[in-house]
């Protein structure tokens, strides 16, 4: 394949920027031609990553006026969502300042793959100029609602998204009806756009939507680079972090402590449901760990760990990861831990299903049980041989299927 692939991401950071990279990346490794544009640039160290503003002539001008660009409309939009519920994730909307149609990096492309942009893709500029194929791989459910990440189980994008919930303490609450509105109209004007869904949940939900109910939609699970998330020796990992190696170690790694759809509000009765308390620890991995305070005897607060190597180290000091997730749409930290060969208590029917085998590389709890996500564990605890087992199974499994070259052979296949 000669076409040249231009991926979008608001950020080459964060969970949907991490399955971005590791695409492009591995694309690249297999000889095929793909750049990466971002409107916030992270690290500069990954080849082929270009910041929108780069092309500026004058750079310190160019530089002072795209960071205007960058944080005047998400202002703006902040003040319309005063009063917003805390509870829920991100809304956002579709618009911004920047026209990615006039981007030299656009103009070379053959075929343009949108991922997570919120913020960065202005929809009315891009939709209404754009005359080239897209491919837009899903992250969440932003592209199909009026404006929510996470519907939180509200149907309303499937309509009209009137009086949302989400926004029914600001004085907007009919805003996701206008925006939900404008996408429909936006993209039936699009000929050529594929979509791309990691896992079935997030598939049926967007085959259900108003916005995307007539267009081709795939299923490709993402990557998982296995020269990194592999088995480590559980003693080494656990001395690197100071573990003890007495104990039955559970992992909790959302990427942020003040997300309520990671599912924090179950670990305290999880945990209370656990009969031999004594003989287990609760690892916590992620940013404002700090803000997360259990009353339970033996937990440890790792803090953020912002490196793949020592993130596979973490998954292998590990006997257990708990991912209490409401609402996933794949779960990178599913994978790369059946990867590092630890086995995965979450609730069924979101991405994680897709990923777990049920008592054969984790446990599938039933939705919102905590009940049934302790019994995940206990039943784990009691039974070292199916633990080792399961171990065994992930690794094995997660090489087979969710190999990076996998998921490249298989968007080569839609970009053709």
């Amino acid at each position: 394949m000669t076409k040249k692939i231009l991926h979008i991401s608001t950020s080459n950071k964060g969970g949907a920027a991490t399955a971005c990279l590791r695409l492009h990346l591995g694309m690249l490794k297999m000889g095929f031609s793909s750049k990466m544009l971002v409107l916030d640039k992270h690290s500069h160290s990954i080849p082929e990553i270009y910041q929108f503003w780069e092309y500026k002539h004058y750079r310190k001008i160019g530089k002072a006026y795209n960071f205007f660009k960058r944080h005047i409309v998400p202002y703006f939009n902040d003040r319309k969502l005063k009063g917003k519920p805390q509870e829920y994730e991100i809304f956002t909307f579709p618009n911004s300042l920047f026209d990615i149609t006039n981007h030299p990096l656009y103009e070379e492309a053959d075929i343009i793959h949108l991922h997570f942009v919120a913020d960065f893709l202005n929809w009315n500029t891009f939709f209404r100029k754009n005359k080239k194929p897209i491919v837009w791989t899903l992250h969440d459910m932003n592209p199909f609602t009026g404006g929510c990440h996470y519907s939180a189980g509200c149907k309303k994008y499937l309509d009209d998204c009137s009086n949302c919930p989400q926004l029914k303490n600001t004085k907007n609450d009919n805003l996701s009806k206008r925006i939900l509105e404008l996408k429909q109209r936006l993209i039936k004007l699009q000929n050529d756009l594929k979509i791309v869904s990691p896992s079935k949940w997030l598939k049926q939900l967007a085959e259900e939507s108003l916005v995307f109910k007539n267009k081709e939609i795939y299923q490709i699970p993402h990557g998982v680079d296995k020269n990194i998330f592999k088995p480590h020796n559980r003693k080494f990992a656990r001395e690197l972090f100071g573990l003890p190696n007495d104990k039955f170690i559970l992992l909790f790694a959302p990427d942020d402590f003040q997300r309520k759809n990671k599912g924090m509000d179950f670990i305290p009765d999880i945990l209370k449901r656990l009969t031999q308390q004594d003989e287990m620890l609760l690892c916590l991995v992620g940013k404002n760990t700090s803000l997360f305070n259990l009353d339970y005897p033996n937990t440890l607060k790792l803090g953020y760990i912002n490196n793949e190597q020592m993130m596979s180290l973490a998954y292998s000091a590990a006997d257990l990861t708990l991912v209490p997730s409401r609402e996933e749409a794949f779960s990178l930290t599913t994978l790369e831990s059946l990867a590092c060969g630890t086995p995965v208590i979450a609730f069924k029917s979101t991405g994680p299903d897709d990923i777990i085998h049920h008592k054969q590389s984790g446990w599938l709890a039933e939705n919102y049980s905590t009940d049934d996500f302790s019994n995940g564990i206990l039943w784990f605890f009691g039974n070292p041989d199916e633990l080792k087992k399961a171990s065994e199974f992930a690794d094995k499994y997660t090489t087979e299927n969710f190999g990076i070259e996998k998921q490249v052979e298989r968007y080569i296949k839609i970009y053709e």
